[in-house]
């Protein structure tokens, strides 16, 4: 990814999804009740004179920019390596999970003309980091939001001790000054994930103990790639298997042979034979049940799985 800055332009009066209070509120309503008729008596957010951006990163794995919020905890957006931007606010203190919530952007206190639009519906998770969390496409509404000069506005009602409607707003102010490193840490995140190498798979023709030609380098160089990367890591797992053809004490050497063919491969590779462990299956264990071709040749493999013990 380039960047996550959309296209910067000025806010039309008929943009179709801002829209202004009054005709909003009807949704507000059926969402919260008679008191979303109210302003918000419980408003959480950074006064002009305090309110700033904080960058952080870890390593290629991670960027996030967070804000500050006195009295409640902060908001941060966050993009994980090989994942889209996220926006979740961390509370200090504990609210009642399941709560109907909503993202809303909300026209800059200082503006006379106020306008609001509904970016997002979502359910509080209780306390603590996530205590609300935006998906994917209303995280990134939010940010444009800001950069268009608007705050984004996490609401609900608590019910904790009697009704309150809470608004956790977030600030403008020193936005632009910290985009710039956000998007220039984005940049240099690692292109994938570790939920999407955690697992390999090498597979094998029949009776064969040594995989095809160039087999390992595609089932294995992401994995390779991200292990060098995460030192969350610690484990790597081999375990052979085989197909229901031949005896069982036949299949379990043949399944002990192909692993200990990747095992030293990874060796090879540059992986720490501190981090290896190495297993095998024979039959056992088959990926596809079935006694087709198509099944045996999806059960002849090696398992590569990576591990944060």
């Amino acid at each position: 990814m380039t960047g996550i800055r959309a296209k910067v332009c000025r806010r039309k009066r008929d943009n179709p999804y801002m829209k202004p209070l009054s005709m909003l509120l009807p949704l507000v309503l059926m969402a919260f009740g008679a008191a979303a008729a109210v302003p918000a008596d419980r408003v959480y957010q950074a006064p002009m004179e305090q309110a700033s951006w904080i960058l952080a990163n870890n390593g290629v794995l991670q960027c996030s920019l967070s804000q500050e919020i006195p009295l409640l905890g902060k908001a941060v957006f966050y993009r994980d390596s090989g994942r889209p931007l996220r926006l979740r606010i961390d509370a200090w203190q504990n609210y009642p999970r399941g709560l109907a919530a909503r993202l809303l952007s909300r026209s800059a206190n200082w503006k006379s003309q106020q306008k609001t639009a509904l970016l997002a519906k979502l359910k509080t998770t209780g306390g603590g980091v996530g205590m609300i969390r935006a998906g994917a496409e209303s995280s990134r509404r939010a940010w444009y939001e800001l950069q268009q000069g608007f705050q984004p506005a996490f609401e609900f009602i608590d019910t904790t001790d009697g009704d309150h409607h809470v608004s956790i707003r977030l600030s403008t102010v020193r936005f632009r000054d910290s985009e710039q490193a956000f998007n220039e840490c984005v940049e240099k995140l690692f292109p994938y994930n570790f939920e999407d190498v955690k697992r390999a798979r090498v597979y094998f023709g029949f009776d064969e103990e040594f995989p095809p030609p160039g087999e390992e380098e595609r089932a294995l160089k992401k994995l390779l790639a991200y292990i060098k990367v995460d030192p969350s890591v610690k484990v790597v797992r081999v375990v052979g298997h085989a197909d229901d053809k031949g005896s069982d004490c036949y299949n379990d050497n043949l399944s002990k042979r192909r692993a200990q063919y990747v095992y030293d491969w990874l060796l090879l590779s540059g992986v720490d034979p501190k981090m290896l462990r190495m297993g095998w299956e024979g039959e056992r264990q088959p990926l596809v049940k079935g006694h087709s071709e198509k099944a045996r040749a999806k059960n002849r493999r090696v398992e590569v799985w990576l591990g944060r013990e």
